[in-house]
C-alpha cells in the first residue's frame, strides 16, 4: 500500500471537512447575529410588555391578598358560629358527650368476651412454650451436666435468637393457635357461648317464652309449669322480667336479620349494664349541680371491675339489674325531692314508684330500695316539720311538709299497685319481710331439717371488710367516697338551711350494703351504685370549689382552671379504668366445645325421656344444652 497517497487522502478528506465545518460555523454565526440584531429591536417593544406584567403581577397580589382576607374572615367567620353554637347548646352538648363516653365504655368492656383478646395472650404462650421446649431438649443433648439455673438462661437467649430471626413466622403461628383458642368456646355457627353457668337458666326460659308463649313447658291446671326442673315432678313456673324482655329484643333484633338466640341473649345484661350510666349521670348532675360530677358518677358505674366481673358475657343473668333499677329508682327520688313544685314531685314520685314495681319484677331483693327511701323520706317529713315548728299554729296545709307527704304517698301507693300487678300482694308483703328473710338467709335446720344448700354456694361465701374495699378500688378511692356524702351534705344547703336526707339516704344505702356483704361475697354488687354516687358527686364538688378557688386566688381564666382540675381529677380513674379493663379482658365463657359436643350428642341421640341426675353445679347447662330435665340444678 503507498502510505503517501493513503496520508494526502486522508489531509484531503481533513481539509474538505474543516471547510464544511467553516461554512457551517459561519452561518451559524450569521444567523446568531441576524437573531441579535431582532432581539436588539424586540427589546424596544417589550419594556412596554414588562411594565404591563409588574402591574399584573401587583394587581394580582392585591387580588390574592383581598381574596386570602377575605377566606381569612370567612374562617374566623366559621368559627365565631361553632363558638356560638356550643355555647347556645353547652346544656345538651356537653352532657350528651359525657354520657356517650361512660355509656361507649361500659358497651366496650361487656362485650370484650366477642373479640377475647387474652386468647392472643394463650396464643404466644403455646408457641413460646413449644419452641422452648425443643431449645431445651437440644440443649438437654449438648450440655447434660449444665446446671439448671445456667440451663434456663441459656434457653431464653437461644429463644431470643430463634425469636428475631423467624419473627413473622411466629407471629403467624402465634395466631393461628389463638384464633384455635376462640373457636373452642364457639358452637358451629360461630356463636360465643354465654359466660358462667345461671345464664343458662335464662337463656333457656328466653327459648320457652319464644317457642310455648310462657317460661313453662306445659300448662297445667291453668298454670305454666316448668318440667326440667326437680324431674320428674317439675315445679310451678314464676315469670320473670328477663326471660320476656330478653324474648322480645330477640324478636326486635331478628327483624334486621338472623340472630342465633344465643347470641342476641349475650347483649341483654350489655344492653342494661351501659344504659345504668343514664341514670348515675343525672344522679352525679343533681348532687353537685354540674356536668362533671355526673361524668365521674355515670363513668365509675361504667368500669366499676366487680360490677364489670359480674355483667361482662354473664351480663345475661339477673345482676345487672340490681345496678340499674336502684340507679333508675334513685335518680327519681332525687328529683322528687328536690323538685319545687307539687306537681313535679308527683309526677317524679310516680315514676319512681312504677320503676319500683318494675324492679320487682326483675329481681328479688326489689324490697332493699324501697325501704331507703321510705326512711329517708320519712326522716325528710320528720325534719320539715322540725324546722316549721314555728308555723305549726297556721295548719298542716301551710307548712313546707305537705308537698313531701303527697310525695311519700304517691310513692307507696304506686309501688303497691304496680308490684301487685305485675307479681301478686303476696310479692309485696314478701317484700316487706325481706330484710327478716335476708337475715335467715343460710340459717342452717332452723324450721327444716332438709340442708341449705346455700351454705354451699361459693358466691355466697362471707367477704371480709378488707376485701369488699379492695374490690371498690382500694381504701383511699373508698375514703373518697366517705368524704362524697358529707361533702353532698354540706354542699346541698340552700340559704344557710342544711336538708340532711339525701346523705341519710346514701349513708343509709351503704351501711346497709356493707352488712349485706356477710351474708355474701356477691352482696359487694349493692354497694357498687351508692359507692359510685358518692365518689362522683365528691370529685364533682372538690372540682367546683377548687376551679372556683383557684381562678379567684391566682386570678387565672376560670375555663383554664376548670380544665386543669377536670384533668387532675380524672387521674383518679386511671385505677378504676384499669381494673375493670383487667376484669373483661379475663373474662371467658366456662362453657366450651367438649362440653358442648357431649351434651348436644345426649340432645340428639339420647334418649327422650331420660332424666340427668347430677350435683345442682351444671343443671342449667344439662337443661339449655342437652335439652333434658334434671333433679337438681342451681334454680
Amino acid at each position: 500500500m503507498n502510505l503517501r497517497g493513503f496520508v494526502d487522502t486522508k489531509n484531503i478528506e481533513t481539509q474538505s471537512n474543516i471547510s464544511k465545518e467553516e461554512i457551517v460555523r459561519d452561518k451559524k454565526v450569521s444567523e446568531n447575529h441576524h437573531r441579535n440584531s431582532q432581539n436588539e429591536n424586540d427589546e424596544e417593544i417589550d419594556f412596554s410588555a414588562i411594565k404591563e406584567k409588574i402591574k399584573g403581577v401587583f394587581s394580582k397580589t392585591k387580588d390574592t391578598y383581598q381574596q386570602q382576607h377575605k377566606m381569612d374572615e370567612e374562617v374566623s367567620i366559621n368559627l365565631n358560629d361553632i363558638k356560638d353554637f356550643f355555647k347556645t347548646n353547652a346544656k345538651w352538648l356537653f352532657p350528651l358527650l359525657f354520657i356517650i363516653i361512660a355509656l361507649f365504655s361500659s358497651f366496650y368492656l361487656r362485650t370484650m368476651p366477642l373479640r377475647m383478646p387474652i386468647a392472643d395472650d394463650w396464643g404466644e404462650g403455646r408457641v413460646q412454650d413449644f419452641y422452648q421446649g425443643q431449645i431445651e431438649g437440644q440443649i438437654a443433648q449438648q450440655y447434660p451436666n449444665l446446671p439448671a439455673q445456667n440451663r434456663e438462661k441459656l434457653i431464653e437467649q437461644e429463644w431470643e435468637k430463634l425469636k428475631a430471626q423467624n419473627q413473622e413466622i411466629i407471629n403467624q403461628q402465634s395466631k393461628a393457635t389463638a384464633e384455635e383458642f376462640r373457636n373452642k368456646f364457639r358452637d358451629e355457627q360461630g356463636t360465643l357461648y354465654i359466660l358462667g353457668i345461671d345464664p343458662y337458666h335464662y337463656y333457656r326460659m328466653t327459648s320457652n317464652v319464644l317457642k310455648y308463649g310462657h317460661q313453662g313447658t306445659i300448662i297445667k291446671d291453668g298454670k305454666s309449669r316448668d318440667t326440667y326442673l326437680l324431674a320428674p315432678l317439675g315445679v310451678e313456673s314464676t315469670q320473670e322480667f328477663h326471660s320476656y324482655f330478653a324474648a322480645y329484643f330477640h324478636k326486635f333484633i331478628n327483624i334486621f336479620g338472623n340472630v342465633p338466640l344465643m347470641k342476641s341473649f349475650f347483649f341483654v345484661g350489655a344492653l342494661f349494664s351501659s344504659l345504668a350510666t343514664i341514670p348515675a349521670f343525672f344522679i352525679g348532675r343533681r348532687l353537685t349541680k354540674n356536668n362533671i360530677g355526673g361524668f365521674f358518677t355515670a363513668f365509675i358505674i361504667a368500669v366499676a371491675a366487680f360490677f364489670v366481673s359480674r355483667t361482662t358475657g354473664e351480663s345475661s343473668d339477673t345482676d345487672v339489674y340490681a345496678v340499674f333499677f336502684p340507679l333508675l329508682i334513685s335518680w327519681f327520688f332525687l328529683e322528687a325531692l328536690t323538685a319545687e313544685n307539687l306537681k313535679k314531685k308527683m309526677v317524679w314520685a310516680a315514676l319512681a314508684g312504677f320503676s319500683t314495681g318494675i324492679f320487682s319484677f326483675a329481681w328479688s331483693g326489689w324490697w332493699y330500695v324501697f325501704y331507703f327511701i321510705m326512711v329517708a323520706t320519712v326522716v325528710h317529713v320528720f325534719y320539715l316539720l322540725f324546722i316549721s315548728r314555728n308555723h305549726v299554729s297556721k295548719g298542716v296545709s301551710s307548712l313546707p311538709v305537705k308537698y313531701s307527704g303527697y310525695m311519700v304517698a304517691v310513692y307507696f301507693g304506686l309501688t303497691f299497685i304496680v308490684v301487685s300487678l305485675l307479681n301478686s300482694i303476696q310479692w309485696f308483703w314478701e317484700g316487706i319481710i325481706g330484710p327478716y328473710s335476708f337475715l335467715q338467709l343460710k340459717a342452717v335446720a332452723v324450721t327444716s331439717l332438709w340442708p341449705n344448700i346455700l351454705t354451699t354456694v361459693a358466691e355466697l361465701n362471707v367477704s371480709q371488710f378488707d376485701e369488699v374495699v379492695s374490690q371498690l378500688g382500694g381504701k383511699f378511692l373508698f375514703l373518697l367516697a366517705i368524704i362524697g356524702i358529707v361533702l353532698v351534705y354540706i354542699f346541698s344547703s340552700e340559704k344557710g338551711k342544711r336538708d340532711p336526707t339525701i346523705a341519710l339516704f346514701l349513708t343509709i344505702w351503704l351501711i346497709a350494703s356493707i352488712y349485706a356483704t356477710t351474708k355474701g361475697v356477691r352482696f359487694i354488687l349493692q354497694i357498687v351504685p351508692v359507692f359510685s354516687i358518692a365518689f362522683g358527686a365528691g370529685l364533682g364538688i372538690i372540682w367546683h370549689y377548687l376551679a372556683e378557688s383557684t381562678a379567684k386566688h391566682l386570678h387565672i381564666n376560670k375555663i383554664v382552671t376548670q380544665i386543669v382540675a377536670f384533668a387532675l381529677l380524672s387521674l383518679l380513674l386511671i385505677q378504676p379504668t384499669m381494673a375493670g379493663y383487667k376484669s373483661a379482658y379475663n373474662s371467658v365463657p366456662g362453657m366450651n366445645d367438649a362440653w358442648y359436643d357431649t351434651l348436644m350428642k345426649i340432645n340428639l341421640e339420647g334418649d327422650k325421656n331420660a332424666i340427668i341426675s347430677s350435683w345442682w353445679d351444671f343443671g342449667h347447662w344439662f337443661k339449655a344444652i342437652a335439652d333434658r330435665p334434671v333433679t337438681f340444678d342451681g334454680a
